[in-house]
Parts: structure tokens; sequence; C-alpha cells
């Protein structure tokens, strides 16, 4: 039982992040655009104070296929930590994979959300995202080894 417990809570945050990008996807065209919008928006005026001339219009796009890579990071991660149980190299394919086939479940959801549309190209930042974070996990995991681990030798 406590095995099951200890699983579940390491699976929490993947189901919390699952969920989120659920409920992105799961936003209308009009209402996920406004959003992306409103984020370029708000770069575009803190850049242009500093100096940097750069038009709403032209980050649109940028920021919102960053977010896709972002979201699936952070979901690779939070995979990594739900299948904690499973060997490492089995664990970062497994993961990474999971990753992939969430992306390609999560564009099939949006063909049937309005305005929305499933693009096999969101899938490939979803997987660039979802590499970004496997090397940030590798590259996190290697320093808490070296440093931390090696200190209280």
């Amino acid at each position: 039982m406590k095995k099951i417990f200890k699983r579940f809570i390491l699976a929490l945050p993947l189901i919390v992040m699952m969920t989120l990008i659920f409920g992105f996807s799961g936003a209308d065209g009009e209402a996920s655009g406004s959003l992306s919008i409103k984020i370029a928006k708000c770069i575009s005026e803190i850049l242009n104070q500093i100096g940097i001339s750069v038009s709403y219009k032209t980050l649109h796009i940028p920021i919102r296929k960053l977010a896709h890579m972002t979201e699936y990071g952070v979901l690779f991660v939070t995979a990594m930590w739900a299948f904690s149980w499973i060997k490492d190299k089995f664990r970062y394919i497994l993961s990474y994979v999971f990753c992939v086939l969430y992306a390609v479940t999560d564009e099939i959801h949006q063909l049937f959300v309005p305005g929305r549309c499933g693009a096999y190209k969101d899938v490939l930042f979803d997987g660039v995202g979802a590499f970004c974070g496997l090397l940030l996990y590798i590259a996190v995991s290697h320093i808490f080894k070296r440093h931390i681990i090696n200190k209280e030798s």
C-alpha cells in the first residue's frame, strides 16, 4: 500500500500538468489567441521601453511555440518523477515517448474544439520541448550528483 501511495504522489505533478495542457487545448480559438496576444503585447511593451522596437504581431507566433515547448519540457520532467520507479535509461525513453504520444492526443483533441485545429508542427514543437526537458533533467541531475552528493561523502 505504501508503494502505491508513493507512486501516486510522484505521479501527481504529471497528472496536474496533463490537466493543464488539456485545459489550454480545450480553450476555443479566440480565447487561446487572445491570451497569447496579451502576453505578446506585454513583452513588446517591455522591449520597446528598453529600446528594442518589436511589434507584438512579430512576437505572437514565437510565444505560442515557446509555450508549447515549455509545457512539454515541464511534462517531461514530471513524467520522469512519475516513472522514477523504472530504471534510468528506460525511464528517459518512456518519459519522452509518453510526452510525444500525449502531444499527438492533444492535437487530436484540438480537432474537436471550435476555432482550433490539430497541427503536426505543434507535435514537433512539443517533442522539441520534451527533448529540452530531457536535457535540463540530465544537466540538473548531473550537477546535483556531482556537487551535492559528493560534498556529503
